[in-house]
């Protein structure tokens, strides 16, 4: 009679513990990633003449929804009065977002000088005599940058001087 020993702890056990514990430890990693992964890329630019902006969205796999106008009421005095203008538009921003739709990223570029008269162009817009809208869009959109920072602060006083008298001029 041969007597053989008892094994109690056979090793394809411990060989799927040790596999179980890999897989384990690699979904732990591949959830501890997802905050940083982006998964959408929002783009904001600006009509360096108009003011007007829009944002597009771009999804993975090519995906894009978009693109969300905001028109300004300086483009919608142009069109009304029937003033020619040319877009320029520029790249403000672009923000990368994770799932949970916080920003992973952000790249920025310089405003054009419109994007101080934003928050006064409809005043702007009301207040400026169409002779004063075309020497306006002409300088946006051939002048140099101190000539269009010139018309951009030229713009906000008349806009300031609309709002506080309602009136025309400046």
């Amino acid at each position: 009679m041969t007597t053989a020993p008892i094994d109690y702890a056979p090793r394809r056990r411990t060989w799927r513990r040790w596999r179980r514990g890999v897989i384990i430890a690699a979904g732990l990693l591949f959830l501890l990633s997802l905050p940083g992964l982006p998964v959408r890329r929002v783009e904001s630019r600006i009509d360096a003449v108009t003011g007007t902006m829009t944002w597009t969205t771009r999804w993975p796999f090519g995906l894009t929804t978009g693109p969300r106008v905001d028109v300004s009421p300086l483009e919608l005095r142009l069109k009304r009065s029937r003033i020619q203008s040319t877009p320029a538009w520029r790249t403000l921003h672009i923000t990368h977002r994770n799932l949970i739709g916080r920003a992973t990223c952000y790249e920025c570029s310089s405003a054009p000088a419109i994007y101080r008269l934003r928050p006064v162009l409809e005043e702007f817009a009301a207040a400026a005599t169409d002779v004063e809208l075309t020497d306006f869009v002409r300088v946006m959109q051939s002048g140099t940058e101190e000539e269009q920072e010139a018309a951009v602060e030229a713009a906000a006083g008349n806009a300031f001087h609309f709002l506080d008298t309602g009136r025309r001029g400046s």
